[in-house]
């Protein structure tokens, strides 16, 4: 296990104020979730390490933190086409999670595009939101993901990806 300092990482191609202003954005929506100390690592390291409880985040994950900055900048920009459309995903679970939950709040719809595989307790957690169509597309979630960037192509629609996205990573930093 290596430890990564500030320094490290000077080839991110982020600048701290799009941290801050992702951090703005979605401030409001999403919990501030406590930070332990963790008395293993910290003694491993000869240092103070925090675990940051994102497990405690309403969807359980951080993946709300990237969905919820990307959701509020696409609305800010393509309100009327996404409030007419609703917006496509691809999720074996959370990324779905926190799509619904992001779309929920602002009144959107979803359809996510998931492998057969998903965990029944995935598919239940995404049965409360009522915004959100789960289509169970085929057995590997690569599979799922290609469907929806084909429709985004094809069709046109606005797709909310898991990762590899500019807005998606600096919430997730």
């Amino acid at each position: 296990m290596s430890v990564v300092s500030p320094s490290d990482d000077m080839d991110d191609p982020y600048e701290i104020d799009q941290f801050h202003a992702a951090r703005d954005r979605i401030t409001s929506h999403i919990l501030k979730t406590p930070l332990l100390l963790s008395l293993p690592f910290s003694h491993e390291f000869s240092c103070n390490v925090y675990l940051k409880l994102e497990s405690e985040q309403t969807t359980n994950s951080f993946k709300l933190r990237g969905a919820t900055n990307k959701l509020q900048l696409l609305y800010a920009e393509r309100r009327e086409e996404l409030e007419r459309n609703g917006i496509i995903a691809a999720s074996t679970g959370n990324h779905a999670l926190a799509c619904a939950h992001a779309c929920s709040n602002l009144g959107l719809k979803v359809t996510c595009y998931t492998s057969t595989a998903i965990a029944a307790v995935k598919v239940n957690n995404l049965k409360q939101y009522p915004n959100m169509t789960l289509v169970k597309h085929c057995a590997e979630p690569v599979g799922a993901e290609n469907h929806a960037r084909h429709l985004e192509r094809s069709e046109g629609r606005i797709l909310v990806g898991p990762y590899n996205d500019m807005d998606i990573r600096p919430p997730h930093k």
